[in-house]
């Protein structure tokens, strides 16, 4: 996806103004769990941000986390989806009543892991693109 396909589906879904959005990159291209699409994360940065909606049917709700609570790892847990013969790493985020989870999740730890103090976990490798742990391995919280 391009960054300027991304500021579109960002106005439609949640209407941010593309104006109000600095691009700073691209992160790395990872195929969602049903292998149908590949996905590739877009990173800007807001400024002043907008009053958002969410369009009924594309986006369930709006909510935002503070980038210091994204980064305390106890606010992560990890379950494992075995699917297809293969083991599927489906990552949560709670904080104050709201669920980041699954590719929401993965993307915001992607991108959490490219800051200089790293990210909050170690990421398994994308999905599909690697041996995961082993099912009984608890890592961190499961």
């Amino acid at each position: 996806m391009s960054a300027f396909a991304a500021l579109r589906e960002a106005r439609e879904e949640i209407g941010l103004p593309g104006d109000r959005v600095e691009i700073l990159g691209l992160l790395d291209d990872f195929p969602t769990v049903s292998g149908k699409m590949i996905v590739t994360p877009v990173v800007g940065r807001i400024t002043d941000l907008p009053p958002l909606k969410a369009e009924p049917g594309e986006v369930a709700r709006i909510f935002t986390v503070p980038l210091d609570a994204l980064r305390v790892r106890d606010g992560w847990t990890i379950r494992y989806h075995e699917a297809d013969g293969q083991r599927w790493p489906i990552h949560f985020f709670q904080w104050e009543g709201e669920l980041l989870w699954g590719l929401s999740a993965y993307v915001t730890l992607q991108l959490l892991s490219l800051l200089p103090e790293g990210g909050p976990i170690d990421l398994p490798p994308p999905y599909g693109q690697g041996p995961l742990p082993d099912a009984n391995a608890k890592p961190w919280k499961a």
